[in-house]
């Protein structure tokens, strides 16, 4: 038997007839295909208890949603901080001339690419503002769950501001500087 059969509802009626094969169709009961379900007992609630229901469930609703939404948020500020603390102190570092300390803040490929000596060596080199740093200001962060990108402006004693965008990455430890390139140069009190 197929539940496709045209005369089906005919042979679960003899079947339901049959003592032990199926139990015997009640009243108010629902067919599907071949299955038999049974209704459960609903009772009608008072117009304003309904309504408490309703109001109840919408503001638990609404509180899960809320929980959510501080929890992403929380999540998002808690890496941020992370973010801008990696770069200030790796600046506060070079700045007191601590180079040992900044490098620990590099990630570790580019820990592998370069010793301490060759890193101290490229920021004096090709970082002349970030090496004389007496101050910056971060931009906007943008981060997902593992890479991070934010706009740093960095400025020397002679008032030279370069804006870099630093990237960092995730890493056991903490999130590291995978690499820093300038976006553009300016003089302070000029735009």
């Amino acid at each position: 038997m197929t539940p496709s059969s045209p005369n089906q509802p005919e042979k679960v009626a003899r079947a339901a007839r049959r003592p032990g094969l199926i139990p015997p169709v009640r009243r108010n009961a629902r067919h599907f295909g071949w299955a038999i379900a049974f209704p459960v007992a609903r009772r009608k609630l008072p117009p304003m208890k309904a309504l408490l229901q309703i109001v109840g469930s919408v503001l638990v609703a609404c509180l899960g949603v809320a929980l959510y939404v501080v929890y992403v948020n929380t999540r998002a500020d808690s890496a941020a901080i992370a973010i801008t603390a990696t770069v200030k102190d790796q600046l506060e570092a070079i700045r007191s001339g601590d180079y040992e300390r900044a490098y620990t803040y590099a990630a570790p490929g580019l820990r592998r690419g370069s010793d301490l000596k060759r890193f101290e060596a490229m920021i004096r080199r090709d970082y002349p503002v970030v090496a004389e740093n007496k101050g910056c200001a971060l931009g906007d962060i943008v981060h997902d769950d593992d890479s991070a990108a934010v706009n740093v402006a960095v400025s020397n004693a002679v008032g030279r501001v370069v804006l870099y965008q630093y990237r960092l990455g995730l890493e056991k430890d903490g999130w590291r500087v995978q690499g820093v390139a300038p976006l553009r140069t300016q003089r302070q009190g000029r735009k």
